[in-house]
């Protein structure tokens, strides 16, 4: 299993070594995780003398960021106590966009895990335009895990179905060779034999109210689509989900 893992800030970065832990609940018997962080240096001001100084602002900058990524590819490795784990690390200079997209191109990822907010919630993540962009553009699974999450693994995945369709596309999709969800409907349809139906007149309020329940499972839900990716805000339930979690959310 190949999984990319989104540095944004290194200030606000969730214990890295702490997804040992959250990755237990995936199958794979190897992990290939690649670390990616882009570095943005300060423009050039095209005055000669200042300019040798923000270029040595520049190369120590990008100098510390290389070691602390060094320092978390080693956390990281030393997390996992079980299958065969390979952490390496990417650092690019210059537009986030282009070169987080120039590596999905190079390398194909079972998972994108991108790095929490300093906030209770992922509120901020939506606040973000280029992390938006990365839901919205990107056709592989994003795993959101907010800062408020406990350092305990993963209890059990939850695949929260609303129809027979999203099912049977949950169900194709190639992570469910890695993760094994129970699958949960809440209303009143029968979708399948093997999704649990829990009676509700009003399904928001039951999820929500079974996230806070169930603060440590990993919730799934069906957004992206093959060259057609629905914008989550236009989704009551998935905006109002992502925009108040208190539980982790993987989209695929």
């Amino acid at each position: 299993m190949r999984i990319l893992v989104l540095i944004k800030d290194f200030e606000l970065l969730y214990d890295i070594a702490l997804l040992g832990n959250k990755l237990s609940l995936f199958t794979a018997k190897e992990l290939f995780i690649d670390l990616f962080h882009n570095f943005e240096p300060y423009k050039l001001s095209r005055t000669p003398s200042l300019d040798a100084k923000i270029a040595d602002i520049n190369k120590q900058e990008k100098e510390l960021r290389l070691r602390k990524l060094a320092m978390r590819e080693d956390l990281l490795e030393s997390a996992f106590t079980r299958s065969s784990v390979l952490v390496n690390s990417f650092l690019t200079e210059g537009n986030f966009k282009e070169n987080f997209s120039r590596r999905l191109e190079t390398e194909s990822y079972d998972l994108v895990i991108v790095n929490p907010s300093e906030t209770a919630d992922i509120q901020n993540f939506f606040n973000e335009r280029n992390l938006t962009w990365l839901l919205d553009s990107t056709l592989e699974p994003v795993l959101i895990i907010p800062q408020s999450i406990k350092e305990d693994a993963f209890d059990e995945a939850v695949c929260l179905i609303s129809n027979a369709e999203m099912y049977q596309q949950c169900m194709e999709s190639d992570l469910m060779g890695f993760l094994k969800p129970k699958c949960i409907h809440f209303g009143s349809k029968t979708v399948d034999e093997s999704v649990e139906v829990i009676p509700s007149a009003n399904p928001l309020d039951s999820i929500r109210a079974y996230m806070q329940e169930h603060p440590n499972s990993l919730y799934l839900i069906k957004h992206k689509k093959e060259n057609m990716v629905t914008a989550l805000f236009n989704r009551s339930l998935a905006k109002s989900l992502v925009t108040n979690l208190s539980a982790s959310l993987l989209v695929i």
